[in-house]
Formats: structure tokens, sequence, C-alpha cells
């Protein structure tokens, strides 16, 4: 894949990531994102993507800071060599007990699972899941 090819697939997974994202995370999760938005106190600071060598999309989400500690904020989206979505994770971070991720996984285009856990790796803690979104 040519330079500029790789440099215009960049910009436009920024650009889709800065936009869409949370629209995304709305519609598939039901949940109203505007709450969201005003009460996460982390917000994206360096937006990741990573490809595969073929050139196709890998990874891509946004590296935030909480409380001083970087981390994965928002939503993060994850894909096989073919480019197809097959998961994607929703990073809240917020005070303890408070914090969730929620993790979908696709397969073939279609919702698989959805499950929401704590935020373990903010607090460092036993990964667990969750039947609702804390409040």
């Amino acid at each position: 894949m040519s330079n500029f090819k790789k440099n215009l697939n960049l910009l436009f997974a920024i650009v889709f990531i800065s936009c869409s994202c949370n629209k995304s995370f709305a519609d598939e999760n039901e949940h109203d994102f505007n709450k969201t938005l005003s009460t996460d106190s982390a917000s994206c600071q360096k937006p990741i993507i990573e490809y595969f060598p073929n050139g196709k999309l890998k990874l891509s989400g946004c590296q935030g800071s909480y409380n001083g500690t970087g981390i994965q904020v928002g939503l993060w989206k994850k894909y096989n060599e073919k480019g197809e979505l097959i998961e994607t994770t929703y990073y809240h971070p917020d005070e303890f007990g408070k914090d969730y991720k929620i993790i979908t996984q696709y397969e073939r285009n279609k919702i698989i699972s959805k499950k929401i856990y704590n935020f373990d790796d903010l607090y460092e803690v036993e990964l667990k899941e969750l039947s609702t979104i804390p409040k």
C-alpha cells in the first residue's frame, strides 16, 4: 500500500473515530451518549490506529488520561485480517464502582455477545461481569 493511501486511510480513521465512534456506541448500546459525555472525566488525547501487514485496519481507539493515568477511553474497535469488525469495547473510566467497559463481539457483522464489566485495568482489580451500567 502506498504511503499516500496509508496516510489517507489514517486521516479517514482519525476523523471517523473523533466524529462517529460515539454515535456508533449510542446506537449499538441504546445508551444516552450525551449523558455519558457530560459525566466522562477522561477525554481522547491520542488516536490509536494499527494495521495488519496486508494494509487492513486491525485496531482503532483512543488513548486518554484519567487521574493522571494513561488509559483506553471511549470506543475501541478490533478487526480481523479481512477487515471485518470482530469486537468493540467502550471504556468508561470513573471513580471506583462507577467505572465500566462494554464488550461487544461480532461474527459476520452481527452481534453475538454483549457484556458489561468493571474497568479492571483502571483499578487493577479482578474482571467481573456486571448486570447493569453503574451509576
